[in-house]
C-alpha cells in the first residue's frame, strides 16, 4: 500500500514537472518567434 501510493506520488510529480517544463518551452517557443517576426 504505501509503496503504491509512493509511486502515484512520483508519478503525479513526475507529470506536474513535465508539464511546467512543456509550458516552459512554449513560452520561449512564441518568446522566440515573436523576437523573429519583429526582425
Amino acid at each position: 500500500m504505501l509503496s503504491a501510493l509512493h509511486c502515484n506520488v512520483t508519478g503525479i510529480i513526475l507529470e506536474s514537472y513535465y508539464l511546467v517544463l512543456f509550458f516552459i518551452y512554449s513560452a520561449l517557443i512564441s518568446k522566440h518567434f515573436k523576437h523573429t517576426v519583429k526582425h
